[in-house]
């Protein structure tokens, strides 16, 4: 039988039909992602290794090249590359399409475990990451005010750092342009040839005082208790007393070889806001998130944020990747005009009578003014279960309503 005719001899069942896309269409269409790209995996895999104190051809040498090694033997690898700059070595394996990315990840770590017992002891734990679209940067923040840089760095990372770190979505909250507070140890090499050290003995001296852990335990009757040994400066006074060696029984401190001073780190990256020295803060969603949402719940917050700051600081958004995807979506204030050209594009008749009235019974014009509804909101099904979502997705769905609306007109035109 042909479907046509059975929708058109069973006005009773096709209307059942229409109804049940329209109220399973409505419940997901809320559930609808939004966002500017597609949720996919690409099968690529970096392994970030630090090695403090290490120049360029150090790291090539000791660390980049015995993880290229390993690596390189590994099944569907696609390409392999590194980029080695002071203090860090970075890998990049990328893999055929076909490869499945946590499978993938996972031969990564393996090997990357492997080959630890080769690398320098000094190396921090390598971190290995699988490139995620979805897990971007999307709102920029910029803190300013007429404190130092340390005290903002401080701000930034104590105070608004953990506040939107509590948001729903938000999965990290990155800093750059900081200044953090750190001691230096300047030593005088006068003096250390006086009293006949080297830097060695300085440095040695640090590390073997400067201690804060456990030492074990003590066994009473009916009580256990943990010993803690506590050698830790906890002020420059104390780090500047530090004995450094005792030559013939007179001990040398270590403000007597070094001035010990405390000011804001050394610049590695610089944040401006206009001409005015700021802190920056990006706001990364979780994987998955939905952008829009996050974003519209972390510029609700910024209000809050900015009460806990001191007099004088301010907390400005500088840019707002959200804008874009916002302005794509139909039911915006700001779109509604094209919206609604769009729909008078769709639904006025395609041939008229010599009076200007529009050819066909006032039912068969209705046909598509009736359909239309229940076919667009019956495609939520389809694009609230498939793999590519967001706005792509919608522009799709418009196309092919698009399309439909001028089939249905051709339809009745012939009539």
């Amino acid at each position: 039988m042909d479907p046509i005719k059975l929708f058109i001899r069973r006005p009773i069942f096709t209307s059942m039909l229409v109804l049940a896309l329209v109220v399973f269409g409505i419940f997901a269409w809320r559930k609808i992602g939004v966002d500017q790209l597609p949720n996919i995996d690409i099968p690529i895999v970096t392994i970030t290794t630090v090695l403090p104190g290490a120049d360029p051809e150090t790291i090539e040498k000791n660390v980049t090249e015995p993880l290229e090694e390993t690596l390189n033997t590994l099944p569907g690898l696609n390409t392999l590359t590194s980029v080695n700059v002071e203090n860090v070595s970075v890998v990049v394996v990328r893999f055929d399409l076909e490869r499945d990315i946590n499978v993938a990840a996972q031969d990564v770590r393996d090997r990357v475990q492997s080959t630890l017992s080769k690398l320098p002891v000094d190396i921090r734990t390598p971190l290995i990451q699988k490139l995620d679209l979805g897990a971007a940067p999307i709102i920029t923040l910029a803190l300013s005010g007429p404190l130092p840089a340390e005290q903002l760095s401080r701000i930034a990372d104590d105070v608004i750092k953990p506040t939107l770190q509590q948001i729903n979505g938000v999965g990290a909250v990155n800093l750059f342009g900081d200044q953090k507070l750190e001691v230096r140890i300047t030593l005088d090499p006068v003096r250390l040839r006086a009293y006949g050290l080297t830097p060695l003995d300085a440095v040695g001296a640090v590390r073997a005082q400067d201690l804060d852990w456990s030492s074990g335990r003590t066994a009473e009757e009916g009580r256990e208790r943990i010993v803690k040994l506590k050698a830790e400066a906890r002020s420059l006074q104390e780090l500047r007393t530090l004995v450094v060696a005792s030559p013939q029984g007179i001990p040398v401190r270590l403000g007597e070889i070094a001035d010990v001073t405390a000011g804001p780190a050394e610049a590695r990256s610089i944040a401006r806001l206009g001409s005015k020295p700021a802190i920056g803060l990006t706001v990364t969603k979780q994987s998955g998130a939905n952008t829009v949402q996050v974003a519209e719940s972390v510029t609700a917050n910024l209000d809050h944020v900015r009460s806990m700051l001191p007099a004088g600081c301010q907390l400005d958004r500088v840019s707002d990747d959200s804008r874009y995807i916002r302005s794509s979506l139909p039911w915006r204030s700001d779109n509604a005009s094209q919206s609604c050209h769009e729909l008078e594009k769709c639904h006025h008749p395609v041939r008229r009578g010599p009076f200007g009235s529009p050819l066909g019974s006032v039912r068969d014009r209705s046909i598509p003014q009736h359909t239309q509804p229940g076919g667009r909101l019956g495609r939520s099904v389809g694009i609230d279960r498939s793999p590519i979502t967001g706005a792509r997705a919608r522009y799709c769905a418009r196309r092919v309503d698009f399309l439909s609306g001028k089939s249905a007109r051709r339809r009745v035109s012939r009539r």
